[in-house]
């Protein structure tokens, strides 16, 4: 654990000046690295509907646009781990985030969790921490919105070129953990911003939940649990949709 406490204060120091950076409370070790810029009250009202106001649980015009980190230690069952022992990073690549904050968890978030808790790392090993970072940093709960948010369609804050920018520096603090996880859709959709953060990933371990190995969402309804209800990872195929 020490090793990774040491890359938490890390990540601190890196990005404290640029970034909102907060950490997990409910008895949770790990971090959020928001944008220091909140939503505007245009977008709040353009946005978001009454009830997607609601999953941010303070006043949404106080809350960061964007959430470009989310790193946590999965903790073992209550039961004992079904593991001897917990050890490196896995990291998942999504499309963008949601209402996730240092408080609570949305849906994707808690199913990253439960999947990470379960994945194998080597035998009779699991992970001990793993991290979500994003095509687009910008925080909704419906992903097709993005459209509307990169067209400028509606006017925000956000700038889609400094979701790179934080990835490459995140990187550089993260250069001896190499399995990630992607999960940011199979679609054509972002076809040309998806290839260019496949490349800031060259030489990473990049793997799917599914057999076909193409990067469906984490929510995507498709089976990732074999006949003896075992969680694999298949290497990566992806040839731009």
């Amino acid at each position: 654990m020490g090793n990774f406490m040491c890359i938490l204060k890390s990540l601190k120091k890196e990005f404290n000046d640029d970034y909102e950076i907060k950490d997990l409370e409910e008895n949770r070790t790990g971090l959020i690295i928001f944008s220091k810029a909140k939503f505007t009250e245009t977008e709040k009202k353009k946005l978001f509907t009454q009830k997607e106001k609601c999953f941010f649980k303070n006043n949404i015009t106080k809350e960061p646009h964007s959430r470009y980190l989310y790193i946590e230690k999965i903790e073992e069952h209550k039961k004992g781990g079904i593991f001897q022992k917990r050890e490196g990073l896995i990291t998942f690549v999504m499309l963008n985030p949601s209402y996730t904050n240092e408080i609570c968890s949305d849906l994707t978030t808690s199913k990253v969790r439960k999947r990470a808790s379960i994945l194998r790392k080597s035998v009779d090993s699991g992970y001990k921490y793993f991290a979500i970072i994003n095509l687009f940093s910008y925080r909704h709960p419906k992903p097709q919105k993005l459209k509307e948010i990169l067209s400028k369609e509606i006017n925000t804050n956000y700038e889609p070129k400094e979701d790179s920018v934080f990835i490459e520096k995140f990187l550089c603090k993260i250069k001896k953990y190499k399995d990630f996880v992607i999960a940011f859709g199979s679609t054509s959709i972002y076809n040309y911003e998806k290839n260019k953060l496949l490349k800031l990933l060259k030489d990473k371990n990049l793997q799917t939940f599914y057999s076909d190995g193409k990067p469906y969402h984490t929510n995507c309804g498709k089976k990732v649990y074999d006949e003896n209800k075992q969680l694999h990872l298949y290497p990566l195929k992806y040839d731009g949709g």
